[in-house]
């Protein structure tokens, strides 16, 4: 599995940037893919009564996808997820903070 370098930008005097990569940042690539499919179709929120929800939602056609994605999670983070309905349109994964 090969890893992906996530830059370390350090900001120099007159406005000049210089990028390097850090060992210590480093992420596989299944990693960067959950993180990639979370920016594109997931949520995270704060409930009024303090519940942190985690979320990833697509239409219902994606079914298959959102298997993947619950393996991906249980690979990187160890967590059981089952993807299900979500509404009447919408098919995903949902999971909290709640025991």
């Amino acid at each position: 599995m090969n890893a992906c370098h996530i830059p370390t930008v350090h900001k120099y005097r007159r406005g000049k940037v210089f990028i390097t990569e850090s060992p210590s940042h480093l992420m596989n690539e299944k990693e960067a893919e959950l993180i990639g499919m979370h920016i594109g179709d997931g949520t995270l929120y704060k409930t009024n009564s303090g519940t942190i929800v985690w979320e990833q939602r697509g239409s219902i056609g994606e079914q298959e996808y959102y298997k993947h994605v619950a393996n991906l999670i249980k690979e990187i983070l160890n967590v059981d997820v089952k993807p299900k309905f979500r509404g009447s349109n919408s098919y995903g994964i949902q999971t909290t903070n709640k025991s």
